[in-house]
């Protein structure tokens, strides 16, 4: 049997359906809370990407497993949220809800997860505007388990996907032999120490600046000997002009005079046929930057080539001293 609907029954209907189209209509902004403070919701997406490793080799960001994230107002002087989230693979997407229309600054601090698996993080912070370094805390050289990211961005919420490239705010000084053998036959490194005047202890991320007030002599040291790359003699990993070196000492700093400067650099490697040691003034250090000392660092006292190259940065820059 046929039933017909009522005129009060079919507007009854008509209004819900009505209703039913404004609330899918609505899309991206919504009135649901957004961060901040009330108004129009917008969900914003976030990109938040590491360099694009360039060699399968160490310092490519490999270790690091989990992005801190904060949230600021437009004036940079309230914290309206924070977190960390883990990043896979270089790649973190992550959504943020929003005030439609209203300005924010991100900072994001990228790195291997602190006090994991008996590793403990050199770096702290009150808030992600300043980064502190304790270098005594750097008890593995050599290794990249502490290389950290940092980038600040500064967004109108507007619903659409952002795209944000972490960048090292250290910089890298690599040292490479390009010989292990001497007329006595090979040896092996038992460990060594690599000083570094004026090294900065903290790093501003909003001005993108290493302190150069809060700064120290800092005495890398590693103690488990062999190469940064792997523990044998066999192979040339690291990379300069074209050139390959055995990379037998790698450590990250910050610039204490801003973005680039030149620090004293004093090296003691500790070798199975005895002590070598090399004094270096006026060493370029550049952050993002890798400064590589190269040349016959066990059979030669006096020669060497220091090259500044970018650290996932173009174009080239060298400096050579003789």
């Amino acid at each position: 049997m046929w039933k017909f609907l009522t005129s009060g029954v079919m507007k009854r209907i008509f209004a819900f359906a009505a209703v039913a189209a404004m609330v899918l209509g609505i899309g991206a902004c919504q009135k649901e809370g957004p961060i901040g403070g009330r108004g129009q919701e917008c969900v914003t997406s976030f990109t938040v990407q590491l360099p694009q490793a360039q060699t399968k080799t160490v310092s490519e960001a490999e270790n690091v497993d989990v992005v801190y994230f904060e949230i600021w107002n437009a004036a940079f002087d309230k914290i309206l949220a924070s977190g960390e989230r883990v990043i896979t693979n270089g790649v973190l997407k992550e959504n943020f809800s929003l005030v439609k229309d209203q300005r924010y600054n991100f900072i994001f601090w990228a790195q291997k997860k602190a006090v994991e698996n008996g590793f403990q993080s050199p770096y702290s912070w009150d808030n992600l505007k300043d980064v502190k370094v304790d270098y005594n805390l750097f008890t593995e050289n050599n290794k990249d388990c502490y290389d950290a990211f940092y980038a600040v961005k500064d967004i109108v919420a507007d619903g659409k996907s952002k795209s944000v490239d972490l960048y090292r705010p250290f910089a890298q000084l690599n040292f490479g032999a390009s010989t292990m053998v001497t007329s006595v036959g090979e040896f092996t490194i038992e460990k060594n120490v690599v000083t570094v005047t004026s090294v900065s202890k903290s790093f501003n991320t909003v001005s993108g600046k290493a302190s150069s007030t809060d700064v120290a002599s800092v005495r890398f040291e590693a103690t488990t000997g062999g190469l940064v790359q792997d523990e044998t003699t066999d192979s040339k990993d690291l990379k300069v002009a074209d050139k390959s070196y055995y990379w037998v000492s790698m450590n990250y700093l910050l610039v204490a005079a801003g973005y680039e400067d030149n620090v004293e650099v004093v090296a003691q490697f500790y070798t199975t046929g005895g002590l070598v040691e090399h004094s270096i003034g006026s060493v370029p250090v550049q952050k993002n930057f890798r400064t590589n000392i190269v040349g016959d660092i066990f059979t030669n006292t006096s020669e060497f080539t220091i090259t500044v190259v970018p650290d996932f940065l173009t174009p080239d820059k060298e400096v050579s001293l003789n």
